[in-house]
């Protein structure tokens, strides 16, 4: 049988009726058939029924499929013919790329170039990797240090006798007191924000504020946000019907029969190694026990021994050779690990962390999120750069990347490593879940582009999703010269990592691991927004604000996504 493929341009029915067709077709559907014809031939059904049966809403019919045991094969089957579909439509794309490369010359300005087509929007990406390459190198500049040199050589200018320190000599210092004072970070998300909110179109037409609610926002781009009723049905097992780790364990009379369902349920998911199938578990999040394993299968990382090799490749390469960035880095580490929260993690986010930043697959699969700085050397002084087979050999270049995952360090990063050190012991397994996380979430939260998913449509959403549940706090707040984004975008940006409790933050990413999505990052800034709305209505200083929001600990992430997305008209 042909596989199945979801052709360009196809709407949800079309694609419905292509699965409904396909499922009809296979031989499983037939046996199933006939399965259920045998099953109403029992006298307990009667002439009425079984002809109630011919539409398929009618709730009995639902009833018999749940009773035999299929409902659940068809809803997997549904599920993997759904996952066919996409993988021949996302094959059968790229192969058309590869063939046609000219094909967006017809079209002037239409082929997008690096995930951005509007000229305006690289134009400030350009610009934001330039300004943070300078910086880096200024850094350098400053502390007189090379960009990259073997540990046992590297200087540093710390001795009050004037002579200079090998790292060897550091390394007996207090490290908090060292990170102080020869670190600092290149930039923090504030800057980012303000280079989101410089970007303007230049052909747009500013409206009065009063007649013109899109003008409240900062973010002044046009970006498309589907329209709130859409997001219902992006996410509907957030609805209340459905039952919700985060939620319904929390009442006593139902607490043991619910959590022993749902580990039965997350048992089965683990046994059938189904990516789809550990995605649409995680929607409604994932009970302690079963979340680490989960997440595993759900974003396809294991662990071999090949990779527990290459982990130590990496770490051998950052002890051998010393980044000016690596301070910036262990930097951003003492401040989380100030936490009481990470302080007993120390050790094993360092070791995650540096093998992070000597990790060249992190350059080639995640979004490129600031400047890059290269660094000139002769062949036979280029450390060994760290590749995806660690066993070959190095290639004789002149210059390398600082660092070699091409992320230059900046505030905030080890926030979206942290919480998984309550997930796992082993530190491998951390760095796995961590890399592929950063991949395929983190980096899109600092990248300056117009994809869905990045951190400039997220912020946009946001705005709009506020002024249209909460207009009265948008006017309140611009009338006072305060901007929502200014106060939510930190909570963004970071995954609400260390702004809300641990907990919180786990079943916020149960869900963003489960629809694959980072929208659901901004819909729970405007409902937090919205929970808040009354209280905001009487602040007159950003101060006041700031103390409004300074405790988020307590906050559920379940019941407010549930009461925004469908209690609001």
């Amino acid at each position: 049988m042909v596989a199945v493929r979801y052709e360009k341009e196809m709407g949800l029915e079309e694609k419905a009726i292509l699965l409904a067709e396909r499922l009809a077709a296979l031989d499983q559907v037939k046996e199933w058939k006939h399965a259920v014809k045998m099953e109403l031939t029992q006298q307990q059904y009667s002439v009425d029924q079984v002809q109630s049966l011919q539409t398929l809403d009618n709730p009995l019919m639902y009833c018999l499929l749940e009773k035999m045991g299929l409902l659940g094969l068809i809803k997997r089957t549904v599920i993997d013919l759904h996952c066919e579909a996409m993988q021949s439509a996302t094959a059968a794309s790229k192969k058309q790329l590869r063939c046609s490369p000219n094909d967006g010359l017809l079209l002037p300005g239409v082929r997008m170039a690096d995930g951005c087509s509007l000229d305006v929007v690289r134009a400030a990406r350009d610009n934001w990797e330039k300004i943070t390459s300078d910086e880096m190198l200024r850094v350098a500049s400053e502390l007189g240090r090379p960009l990259i040199a073997p540990k046992a050589t590297v200087e540093t200018p710390d001795r009050d006798d004037g002579q200079t320190a090998t790292l060897e000599e550091e390394s007996m210092k207090s490290p908090k007191l060292s990170k102080k004072l020869n670190a600092r970070f290149l930039y923090d998300g504030i800057d980012l924000l303000r280079s989101l909110q410089a970007i303007e179109p230049p052909n747009r037409t500013r409206e009065p504020m009063e007649l013109s609610p899109s003008t409240w926002g900062s973010i002044q781009f046009e970006l498309y946000s589907p329209p709130f009723p859409e997001y219902r049905r992006l996410f509907p097992e957030l609805a209340p019907g459905y039952g919700q780790i985060g939620l319904d364990e929390l009442f006593p009379a139902q607490r043991s029969a619910f959590i022993a369902e749902k580990n039965r349920v997350g048992d089965l998911v683990l046994a059938h190694q189904s990516v789809s199938m550990a995605r649409q578990y995680s929607k409604t999040g994932c009970p302690v026990s079963l979340r680490p394993q989960i997440w595993r299968q759900a974003l396809s990382v294991p662990v071999t021994a090949q990779d527990r090799s290459y982990f130590e490749h990496l770490q051998k390469h950052a002890a051998q050779w010393a980044y000016l960035t690596d301070d910036m880095y262990l930097l951003d580490l003492q401040q989380t690990i100030d936490s009481c929260d990470y302080f007993a993690f120390q050790d094993h986010l360092e070791s995650v962390l540096m093998a992070f930043t000597r990790d060249t697959y992190v350059k080639a699969h995640a979004l490129q999120v600031n400047g890059t700085v290269t660094c000139s050397l002769s062949g036979a002084g280029l450390p060994q750069t760290a590749d995806l087979q660690p066993d070959d050999a190095t290639p004789d270049v002149t210059e390398c990347r600082v660092p070699p995952n091409g992320v230059l360090p900046f505030s905030g990063l080890v926030m979206y490593m942290a919480p998984l050190a309550y997930l796992y012991a082993d530190p491998v397994e951390i760095y796995y879940v961590f890399r592929e996380m950063y991949t395929r979430y983190w980096s899109k939260l600092n990248a300056i582009r117009t994809e869905r998913g990045t951190i400039f449509p997220l912020c946009k959403l946001f705005e709009d999703l506020v002024a249209r549940s909460s207009p009265a706090v948008v006017f309140h707040l611009r009338n006072i010269g305060i901007t929502p984004l200014d106060i939510a975008f930190s909570w963004i940006q970071s995954a609400f990592s260390g702004v809300l409790d641990i907990d919180q933050v786990l079943l916020l990413w149960d869900r963003v691991i489960g629809y694959d999505s980072l929208e659901l990052v901004a819909v729970f800034a405007a409902a937090l927004f919205n929970f808040r709305a009354d209280e905001l209505e009487c602040v007159s200083t950003r101060e006041e604000v700031d103390d409004l929001f300074a405790e988020l600990i307590d906050i559920p992430v379940v019941t407010l996504l549930q009461n925004y997305l469908f209690e609001l008209p």
